[in-house]
């Protein structure tokens, strides 16, 4: 029995459209979650994490429909993904700087008080410095995607971990989750970056992975759901 391979590309750029469709779906959900909580969230650490959330929702959707509908080579997804990577650093930087504070011991974990410089400067070296080397010729894409797993990854591997170590020092349950959903964010976009399967999105089974991050970002935007009584009847109030 022989698979008719025009069926089977068929049925791959269908699902490819149903993932992309389904990714934009949740980004776009996430974000309108996170930034209708900020408009009724009383304090203020809390409406903070509710803006980088919502703005985070709202730049994979713009990175996603770059990527599927700009021209071919066109700049702007490469810019668009630096700026999503970028923000996503901050983003896990002020979640563990934030998770340090509520620790009652206020722990210096995995002494990222005196190596947070170091995190920073393989994000912006990997992911500022080195495309303006390439794109100067001074280096190659391939120079490029090897800084990628070792310097960019790494970055993000380690702020992975502190987050995690550090969520699990908090007694706040609703801050516990929330930085659980951030830490799976960063994981899912770190298997992303340290594969190459950004750069590449032929098929379906690349798509797996964001559409992870995606969701990630939708549950750590609906944790931030109100939880007073006064939060909870303003959030009401606006719904109707």
């Amino acid at each position: 029995m022989s698979i008719d391979s025009n069926a089977v590309s068929t049925l791959l750029n269908l699902g490819e459209v149903v993932a992309i469709i389904f990714t934009l779906v949740i980004s776009l959900s996430g974000a309108y979650y996170a930034l209708g909580f900020r408009r009724i969230l009383v304090d203020k650490l809390e409406r903070n994490r509710a803006l980088w959330t919502g703005t985070l929702a709202l730049l994979l959707a713009t990175v996603v429909l770059v990527l599927f509908f700009s021209p071919e080579n066109s700049p702007a997804f490469p810019l668009v993904a630096i700026a999503f990577i970028i923000v996503v650093a901050g983003w896990l930087d002020s979640a563990i700087r934030t998770a340090i504070e509520q620790d009652y011991f206020h722990r210096n974990t995995l002494l990222w008080k005196r190596l947070r410089f170091v995190f920073w400067a393989g994000i912006l070296g990997n992911f500022i410095v080195t495309p303006i080397l390439v794109f100067a010729n001074v280096a190659t894409p391939g120079f490029f995607g090897l800084a990628t797993i070792l310097v960019g990854g790494s970055a993000l591997l380690y702020g992975t971990l502190t987050l995690f170590v550090s969520g699990q020092r908090t007694k706040d349950r609703k801050m516990k989750s929330y930085l659980r959903w951030i830490g799976l964010s960063v994981a899912f976009l770190l298997a992303l970056l340290t594969s190459g399967l950004v750069l590449s999105f032929s098929n379906i089974l690349p798509l797996v992975p964001i559409i992870l991050l995606a969701f990630s970002l939708y549950r750590a935007a609906r944790s931030l759901a109100p939880t007073s009584k006064i939060e909870t009847g303003l959030s009401r109030a606006v719904k109707n």
